[in-house]
């Protein structure tokens, strides 16, 4: 069931919520090359600083048994010498100047590294590489489960999307033109719509909000439109919306409930309608309650469709999204 608020008037976004930094962890993979990829384009699109971050983590096994007590710190710095060679390669592919970005090489627990950065440099958006099915994934796995977790700021998983929404040889580099929110109308999904609109309204993009009913039980048309619309609400009537750069902007959204599994049902949605990115809370999505192993990690895992994991409060937004 689609149901259509054309020409629909949003309040302007909020000041707080502009992206105004990108972080992009790097491993040199295919994967990671495409997110960077992305992050290039997404920074160049809304004039914010890019800062690409390799750590090289160091297994204890180099330093412990080894006969010369230097071999560890020589095999720590050869591996940093050759990141920094392969950070300066990316952004000479990218042709970026040395004002349109930051990178950053050093030597830890990737993990923490990449929070203690988001913290530090009060990163607006994470921007990683997916990975490919199979044991030789586990680590990025691992870390992109994490990172979702413990971000405070939304983080964009990019794997092998089917449909591409930049270009980076292009003058505009970002072409959004559908955005599927998945909604459980809980307070968590209000953050993912909220950072769907903004996207919307930057790149003139629409927005099909998504309802799967996994209970069974049947749910009246009005019932649904009021949740519907109780959310949107709740969105557009926060008090911390303020600014002009989006006065008068409008988007369209349409809405859609389907029964079902929720994974199964946004994937199959999402293929349908064409979508170029799924928006979904990092929490309060599924049966479990759990950011990872649950609706969201599945529809991560799938790699067809870039997705946006939002947190339930944002780090810009001084805290709660409500």
């Amino acid at each position: 069931m689609l149901q259509h608020f054309v020409g629909l008037s949003v309040p302007p976004v909020l000041e707080c919520m502009q992206i105004k930094s990108i972080l992009c962890p790097v491993d040199f993979s295919e994967f990671s090359l495409t997110a960077f990829t992305y992050a290039t384009c997404i920074a160049r699109r809304l004039r914010c600083r890019l800062i690409v971050q390799h750590t090289v983590e160091v297994p204890a096994s180099v330093y412990i048994g080894s006969s010369d007590p230097n071999s560890g710190c020589q095999a720590l710095d050869a591996r940093l010498t050759r990141a920094g060679i392969e950070m300066r390669r990316l952004a000479a592919v990218a042709r970026l100047h040395v004002d349109e970005i930051r990178m950053l090489v050093n030597e830890g627990d990737i993990r923490g590294r990449l929070l203690q950065t988001i913290r530090d440099e009060h990163v607006d958006l994470v921007i990683m590489g997916g990975y490919e099915r199979g044991l030789n994934s586990l680590a990025w796995r691992s870390l992109t489960a994490h990172v979702i977790h413990d971000s405070n700021c939304p983080v964009l998983v990019v794997s092998r999307p089917q449909r591409n929404f930049v270009t980076p040889d292009e003058l505009q580099p970002l072409h959004l033109e559908t955005i599927l929110v998945a909604t459980d109308f809980s307070r968590n999904s209000d953050c993912a719509l909220a950072e769907a609109l903004l996207w919307a309204l930057k790149c003139s993009a629409r927005i099909v909000l998504f309802h799967v009913n996994e209970s069974g039980s049947p749910q009246r048309s009005l019932e649904r439109e009021k949740r519907f619309q109780e959310q949107l609400a709740r969105v557009c009537e926060q008090p911390r919306y303020n600014g002009s750069a989006y006065r008068g902007k409008s988007t369209g959204i349409v809405t859609e409930v389907k029964h079902g599994d929720a994974r199964a049902e946004i994937l199959q949605a999402a293929d349908e309608l064409g979508a170029d990115l799924i928006v979904i809370g990092n929490s309060g999505a599924g049966k479990t309650q759990r950011p990872w192993g649950s609706t969201l990690s599945g529809i991560v895992r799938d790699g067809r469709f870039p997705v946006l994991a939002v947190p339930g409060k944002l780090a810009r937004s001084e805290g709660s999204c409500h």
